[in-house]
């Protein structure tokens, strides 16, 4: 990439647990009436089992370490010959080369990314949070093993990014104080722009009496 940018190229990338990552694109394909394969799931009634253990993309066989290893015939979408030992090895190389962030682990990824591309403002609200799926998917343990094994080098290749993440965090020097102080004041963020959303519904005369007591920040 940095031939065609010109200059040093920095990749960041953030890995998902396999099992929880073929899950959550069965529901964004539901509720993405844009995505290539929604009109195919809603009328065949297709249901969460069936997708993940379908053909229906290679997206769902071991699709990151598909588009990590970076090899056009196994591209998660359009390449469609399987993945190998050797595709894993590309992948793994690929990630050694990375910023590695775990979507379980989001703020000390975020942590992680603003130490080394001096990102200066990172709080954040959650956005984007899938509210048609279940707390838990309704799979038995049978599917789940199959979808797994059907996963296994996107498994492998997730346990090697752990590694990766907790010495690149370590390196960093963020640890589990600097996480939590982290999160607090972010909690804290988070209040500050509910309280500012809500005061612009007040009238005149409340709200001049709310900014009195509230943070400057906050009031604005």
């Amino acid at each position: 990439m940095g031939r065609y940018l010109g200059g040093e190229v920095q990749y960041i990338t953030t890995l998902r647990e396999p099992l929880s990552r073929v899950i959550s694109h069965y529901y964004y394909v539901l509720r993405s009436p844009k995505h290539y394969l929604h009109k195919q799931v809603t009328e065949n009634q297709i249901g969460l089992a069936d997708y993940i253990l379908s053909d229906l993309t290679a997206e769902l066989d071991n699709g990151q370490t598909r588009l990590l290893s970076g090899l056009p015939e196994v591209d998660g979408i359009n390449g469609r010959e399987p993945v190998t030992d050797e595709v894993l090895a590309a992948a793994k190389r690929n990630l050694q080369n990375c910023l590695v962030g775990l979507s379980t682990a989001f703020d000390a990824s975020l942590l992680l990314f603003a130490h080394h591309l001096d990102w200066q403002h990172i709080y954040y609200e959650p956005q984007n949070i899938g509210q048609n799926r279940p707390p838990k998917a309704p799979l038995t343990d049978e599917v789940r093993q199959q979808a797994l094994e059907r996963n296994r080098y996107d498994t492998q290749l997730y346990e090697f990014a752990e590694q990766l993440h907790r010495e690149q965090l370590a390196a960093a020097g963020i640890d589990e104080h600097v996480i939590r102080r982290f999160q607090e004041e972010n909690r804290r963020y988070q209040k500050q722009q509910v309280l500012r959303r809500r005061l612009r519904y007040l009238p005149a005369k409340l709200k001049k009496q709310v900014r009195r007591i509230l943070p400057r920040k906050t009031a604005e």
